[in-house]
Order: C-alpha cells, then structure tokens, then sequence
C-alpha cells in the first residue's frame, strides 16, 4: 500500500513502508563496527533534513513499525555502549531521548508515625489540671 498526499506539507520520502525499510537496512549494512550510529546520521543518510522527520515517521501510518524498530535498534547501540568502561557519551544520549537514571516510587495506604494528636481544652484562659 502506498501513502497519498493530502493536505500542506511536503509528501512521504518513500513510497511506502517497504521501500523504507529498503533504506533503512541500507544504511545499518554500511556501518562499520567502529563507526558509531546516530540519529541525525541515520537522517541525513535517508535523505531527510533533520531528525525530526524521522520522529515524525514514527507517528505516520504505515511507516511507524519500520521508524520504530529503526529507532529501537540505535537505542540498543547507545545501551550496550553504557555496558562500556566509560559509558558518559551513551548516558547523555540516553537521558535525551526520554531515559531517565532516577527512580520514582509510588506509595498507597497509610503511614503510621506513632505521632497522636492530642488537645487540650482550656477553661477560663487555664488548662485544668487532668489536662496536665
């Protein structure tokens, strides 16, 4: 199935997802293994301007699954790099693109402080003495 062009904006790179893909395995099959895999990189080698177009692929029809799993696989060269001795370039990559290092912790019920309130009621400006 090939998309159409509707509407403003520029129409699709590719035909359809299958000649995505094409491109796709291309530019993963020349990569060296010191040859590091970028996002902006894997942009311009599909003949986009920026990386943002290649996350707007992500959310356009038939193209998604192949922009994804794209995407997916240099997520996976960033992770395996902070399995690395010096792993602060793939960490800072990471935390850009929507990683995080911090835990959140959710917590439902009570916490009991041992904490108890207590008033005391004054009679005429004095506390009574049981009150003591």
């Amino acid at each position: 199935m090939s998309v159409k062009h509707r509407g403003p904006g520029k129409p699709p790179k590719f035909k359809n997802a299958a000649a995505l893909q094409v491109a796709v395995d291309k530019y993963f099959a020349s990569r060296t293994p010191n040859e590091p895999i970028t996002i902006s990189g894997f942009a311009y080698e599909l003949g986009f301007e920026d990386r943002h177009s290649i996350y707007d692929y992500q959310n356009h029809g038939e193209y998604s699954l192949v922009m994804k799993r794209a995407v997916a696989r240099i997520e996976r060269h960033y992770e395996e790099l902070t399995q690395r001795n010096n792993p602060a370039g793939a960490i800072f990559w990471l935390k850009n693109h929507r990683w995080s290092d911090r835990q959140e912790l959710e917590h439902s019920g009570s916490v009991d402080t041992g904490l108890r309130r207590i008033e005391v009621v004054m009679v005429d400006g004095k506390v009574p003495e049981e009150n003591q």
